[in-house]
Protein backbone atom coordinates (compact mmCIF):
# COMPACT_ATOMS: atom_id res chain seq x y z
CA UNK A 1 0.00 0.00 0.00
CA UNK A 2 2.06 3.55 -1.46
CA UNK A 3 1.28 6.37 1.01
CA UNK A 4 2.70 8.60 -1.45
CA UNK A 5 0.34 11.16 -3.47
CA UNK A 6 0.51 10.84 -7.01
CA UNK A 7 2.71 12.79 -9.34
CA UNK A 8 -0.27 15.24 -9.80
CA UNK A 9 -1.01 15.63 -6.65
CA UNK A 10 -0.74 19.43 -5.68
CA UNK A 11 0.41 19.48 -2.47
CA UNK A 12 -1.20 22.00 0.23
CA UNK A 13 -0.09 24.61 2.51
CA UNK A 14 -0.99 27.04 4.78
CA UNK A 15 -0.07 29.97 5.90
CA UNK A 16 1.49 31.22 9.35
CA UNK A 17 2.34 34.77 10.70
CA UNK A 18 5.54 34.66 12.30
CA UNK A 19 7.83 37.93 13.37
CA UNK A 20 4.94 39.59 11.81
CA UNK A 21 5.44 38.09 8.53
CA UNK A 22 3.63 35.61 6.52
CA UNK A 23 5.39 32.25 5.98
CA UNK A 24 4.23 29.19 3.59
CA UNK A 25 4.38 25.88 5.16
CA UNK A 26 3.79 23.25 2.71
CA UNK A 27 3.35 19.30 2.66
CA UNK A 28 6.24 17.77 1.08
CA UNK A 29 6.58 14.20 -0.62
CA UNK A 30 9.45 13.41 1.77
CA UNK A 31 7.05 13.93 4.82
CA UNK A 32 5.31 10.43 3.05
CA UNK A 33 8.48 9.20 2.43
CA UNK A 34 9.98 9.45 5.86
CA UNK A 35 6.65 8.20 7.48
CA UNK A 36 5.16 5.43 5.38
CA UNK A 37 2.01 5.74 8.04
CA UNK A 38 0.92 9.02 6.75
CA UNK A 39 -2.03 9.71 4.22
CA UNK A 40 -3.57 12.08 2.46
CA UNK A 41 -7.06 12.18 2.37
CA UNK A 42 -8.36 14.50 -0.06
CA UNK A 43 -11.97 14.06 1.51
CA UNK A 44 -10.86 15.31 4.88
CA UNK A 45 -8.33 17.68 3.33
CA UNK A 46 -5.24 16.85 5.85
CA UNK A 47 -3.50 14.11 6.89
CA UNK A 48 -4.35 10.99 8.72
CA UNK A 49 -2.26 7.99 10.13
CA UNK A 50 -3.54 4.77 7.96
CA UNK A 51 -2.55 2.53 11.21
CA UNK A 52 -4.02 4.74 14.14
CA UNK A 53 -7.35 5.17 11.77
CA UNK A 54 -7.60 1.42 11.79
CA UNK A 55 -6.58 -0.30 14.66
CA UNK A 56 -6.89 2.00 17.85
CA UNK A 57 -9.49 3.86 19.41
CA UNK A 58 -8.53 5.14 22.57
CA UNK A 59 -5.25 6.64 23.84
CA UNK A 60 -3.78 7.49 27.22
CA UNK A 61 -2.02 5.64 29.86
CA UNK A 62 -5.20 3.90 30.65
CA UNK A 63 -6.69 3.82 26.78
CA UNK A 64 -9.38 6.22 28.16
CA UNK A 65 -8.17 9.48 25.74
CA UNK A 66 -10.41 9.75 22.75
CA UNK A 67 -7.57 10.41 19.83
CA UNK A 68 -7.78 13.22 17.18
CA UNK A 69 -5.12 14.49 15.32
CA UNK A 70 -3.90 12.00 12.55
CA UNK A 71 -6.61 9.58 14.18
CA UNK A 72 -10.46 10.85 14.43
CA UNK A 73 -9.69 14.57 12.83
CA UNK A 74 -6.84 15.02 9.94
CA UNK A 75 -4.42 17.41 10.53
CA UNK A 76 -4.54 20.33 8.19
CA UNK A 77 -2.02 22.84 9.90
CA UNK A 78 1.38 22.47 8.36
CA UNK A 79 3.27 24.68 10.41
CA UNK A 80 5.15 22.40 13.21
CA UNK A 81 5.38 19.06 11.23
CA UNK A 82 9.15 18.52 11.43
CA UNK A 83 11.69 18.13 14.28
CA UNK A 84 11.65 16.43 17.30
CA UNK A 85 8.71 18.48 18.68
CA UNK A 86 7.07 18.38 15.12
CA UNK A 87 3.60 16.70 14.87
CA UNK A 88 4.85 13.62 12.81
CA UNK A 89 7.63 12.89 15.35
CA UNK A 90 5.53 13.14 18.34
CA UNK A 91 2.57 11.03 16.62
CA UNK A 92 5.58 8.43 15.16
CA UNK A 93 6.94 8.33 19.05
CA UNK A 94 3.37 7.91 20.45
CA UNK A 95 2.88 4.25 22.49
CA UNK A 96 -0.54 4.27 20.51
CA UNK A 97 0.81 4.61 17.43
CA UNK A 98 3.61 1.55 17.53
CA UNK A 99 0.59 -0.57 19.26
CA UNK A 100 -1.51 0.27 15.79
CA UNK A 101 1.48 -0.77 13.42
CA UNK A 102 2.01 -4.04 15.38
CA UNK A 103 -1.24 -5.02 15.41
CA UNK A 104 -1.38 -4.25 11.65
CA UNK A 105 1.54 -6.21 10.81
CA UNK A 106 -0.21 -9.29 12.59
CA UNK A 107 -3.40 -9.05 11.46
CA UNK A 108 -1.69 -8.78 7.92
CA UNK A 109 0.43 -11.87 8.57
CA UNK A 110 -2.38 -13.60 9.87
CA UNK A 111 -4.31 -12.81 6.02
CA UNK A 112 -1.51 -14.19 4.07
CA UNK A 113 -0.54 -16.79 6.10
CA UNK A 114 -3.91 -18.33 8.34
CA UNK A 115 -2.32 -21.55 9.46
CA UNK A 116 0.19 -19.46 11.34
CA UNK A 117 -3.23 -18.01 13.15
CA UNK A 118 -1.82 -18.11 16.85
CA UNK A 119 -5.05 -20.89 17.59
CA UNK A 120 -4.12 -22.82 14.86
CA UNK A 121 -0.55 -23.07 16.08
CA UNK A 122 -1.80 -24.01 19.85
CA UNK A 123 -4.14 -26.77 18.23
CA UNK A 124 -2.97 -28.64 15.29
CA UNK A 125 -5.45 -30.74 15.42
CA UNK A 126 -7.53 -27.96 15.29
CA UNK A 127 -6.23 -26.94 12.02
CA UNK A 128 -6.53 -30.74 10.58
CA UNK A 129 -10.38 -30.62 11.65
CA UNK A 130 -11.08 -27.42 10.01
CA UNK A 131 -9.02 -28.54 6.60
CA UNK A 132 -10.83 -31.80 6.68
CA UNK A 133 -14.32 -30.12 6.65
CA UNK A 134 -13.61 -28.13 4.08
CA UNK A 135 -13.00 -30.84 2.09
CA UNK A 136 -16.01 -32.32 2.89
CA UNK A 137 -18.25 -29.50 1.71
CA UNK A 138 -16.85 -29.30 -2.15
CA UNK A 139 -18.81 -32.12 -2.71
CA UNK A 140 -21.71 -31.38 -0.70
CA UNK A 141 -21.67 -27.97 -2.44
CA UNK A 142 -20.80 -29.28 -6.21
CA UNK A 143 -23.99 -31.68 -5.23
CA UNK A 144 -26.37 -28.90 -4.93
CA UNK A 145 -25.20 -27.00 -7.45
CA UNK A 146 -26.23 -29.71 -10.16
CA UNK A 147 -29.41 -29.89 -8.62
CA UNK A 148 -29.87 -26.63 -8.79
CA UNK A 149 -29.18 -26.27 -12.40
CA UNK A 150 -30.95 -29.09 -13.80
CA UNK A 151 -33.99 -27.72 -11.63
CA UNK A 152 -34.24 -31.00 -9.56
CA UNK A 153 -35.92 -30.87 -6.71
CA UNK A 154 -33.89 -31.66 -3.03
CA UNK A 155 -36.34 -33.61 -1.49
CA UNK A 156 -37.77 -36.86 -2.98
CA UNK A 157 -39.79 -39.88 -1.86
CA UNK A 158 -38.07 -40.60 1.29
CA UNK A 159 -35.42 -38.71 3.67
CA UNK A 160 -34.19 -40.91 6.13
CA UNK A 161 -31.99 -43.92 6.71
CA UNK A 162 -28.22 -43.85 6.52
CA UNK A 163 -26.66 -43.30 3.05
CA UNK A 164 -24.02 -45.79 3.65
CA UNK A 165 -26.44 -48.60 4.38
CA UNK A 166 -26.30 -51.09 1.44
CA UNK A 167 -29.59 -53.25 2.70
CA UNK A 168 -31.59 -50.08 1.66
CA UNK A 169 -30.27 -49.76 -1.85
CA UNK A 170 -33.40 -50.42 -3.59
CA UNK A 171 -35.27 -47.38 -1.48
CA UNK A 172 -35.05 -43.77 -3.01
CA UNK A 173 -34.06 -41.68 -0.13
CA UNK A 174 -34.40 -38.23 -1.64
CA UNK A 175 -32.78 -36.59 -4.79
CA UNK A 176 -29.93 -34.79 -3.03
CA UNK A 177 -29.33 -38.10 -0.67
CA UNK A 178 -29.25 -39.97 -3.96
CA UNK A 179 -26.86 -37.77 -5.66
CA UNK A 180 -24.39 -37.65 -2.80
CA UNK A 181 -24.80 -41.64 -2.70
CA UNK A 182 -23.54 -42.00 -6.41
CA UNK A 183 -20.79 -39.82 -5.56
CA UNK A 184 -19.80 -42.06 -2.85
CA UNK A 185 -20.50 -44.99 -5.38
CA UNK A 186 -18.36 -43.40 -7.85
CA UNK A 187 -15.10 -43.51 -5.96
CA UNK A 188 -15.87 -40.04 -4.05
CA UNK A 189 -14.02 -40.78 -0.61
CA UNK A 190 -14.19 -36.91 0.98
Amino acid sequence: MDNIPSNDFIYPFTLNIRNGKSIKRSLRKNHFEQYKWLTYSNLKSGLFCKYCVLFIVKGGKYNTITLKKFVTEPLTKFSNLTGKDGDLEVHNNNKYHINAIQIADDFLKNLINPKQDVINLINNDRLCQVLENRKRLIPIIQSILFLGRQNIPFRGHREEGNILDDSVSSVNMGNFRELLKYRILGGDST
